[in-house]
């Protein structure tokens, strides 16, 4: 954080940037390859998109049990998003990546 992404909030003042680039700065530090820099760019991907559906306009009107089952359901799908990008990783070729994806969506 202190590295990375405050001197690229400050540079920029654009926190989506600021937090692309500290996962791809992150996802590099682990390995040096083309599939951590895919991993680190889908992580970072994830967080804007997590903050963008975090923000509220106004207070929340939903009952309780509606409120608690969206919270179960965000949990369930960031769980699924996160084992879905380390795909990503696992494989040592885009082939592989690709194959284990089509056998995960397939029939």
């Amino acid at each position: 954080r202190d590295y990375v992404f405050t001197p690229l909030l400050s540079l920029t003042r654009r926190p989506v940037v600021a937090v692309l680039g500290a996962m791809l700065v992150l996802g590099l530090w682990h390995e040096w390859s083309t599939h951590y820099v895919a991993w680190g760019a889908l992580q970072g991907a994830g967080i804007v998109v997590w903050h963008r559906f975090g923000r509220r306009a106004g207070p929340v009107t939903t009952p309780g049990w509606w409120w608690e089952a969206g919270q179960w359901l965000g949990t369930l799908a960031t769980f699924h998003y996160y084992c879905l990008t380390c795909i990503v990783i696992q494989k040592d070729s885009w082939a592989g990546v690709t194959q284990l994806v089509a056998r995960l969506f397939s029939r």
